[in-house]
């Protein structure tokens, strides 16, 4: 369909009452005709992502905004599903718990590191609870120290479950292409 079909759409829809839309399409442009997300079908989360694809889908889940993810993703399945066929699912736990379910909100504030062009740090607070994202997005294993920022207190490693304190020049260890997701304990 046009764009300026989906505009008098989104203006008709919108008399009625807001709705959310979800286009299936990589063209930005749909974003600003009148959709509110959109989103491409065109390979597994591995097939885009390889070595990477953990690191790359994590974000999604602890940021702002939509989190999206392929069916392979929630099940555990990493071959790509036939798109107008009956392809069944075989469900099965994936080591990926943050895929399950994401509580947290509130904004996303950022952290300073030292190494920015490749480690991505921020916090998100919504009322008592806090979570401390750190991702290394690159293929090499960094050591970046966290200074100062709102990040400071004691936290428990969302998938290790240990106790973490941050205090000042804190070092996190980051493997090639891994994150660490801290949630604060009791303020």
């Amino acid at each position: 369909m046009p764009l300026d079909f989906w505009r008098q759409v989104r203006i008709e829809l919108d008399k009625i009452k807001p709705v959310f839309l979800l286009a299936e399409s990589d063209s930005r442009d749909m974003l600003y005709a009148a959709f509110d997300a959109t989103y491409a079908w065109d390979a597994t989360a591995r097939e885009r992502f390889g070595p990477a694809t953990d690191d790359a889908i994590m974000p999604f889940f602890v940021s702002e905004g939509i989190p999206m993810m392929y069916n392979e993703q929630q099940a555990g399945d990493p071959k790509r599903l036939a798109f107008f066929e009956k392809d069944p699912i075989p469900w099965r736990k994936d080591p990926m718990e943050a895929l399950w379910n994401a509580p947290w909100s509130g904004e996303m504030i950022p952290v300073a590191n030292s190494r920015p062009q490749a480690v991505l740090t921020f916090l998100r607070r919504a009322e008592d609870d806090e979570v401390f994202a750190a991702f290394n997005f690159s293929p090499t294993r960094h050591s970046v120290t966290i200074s100062g920022g709102p990040q400071s207190g004691s936290y428990v490693e969302r998938f290790s479950k240990m106790l973490v304190a941050f205090d000042g020049e804190d070092p996190i260890d980051l493997p090639a292409w891994s994150w660490r997701v801290y949630e604060r304990r009791a303020r």
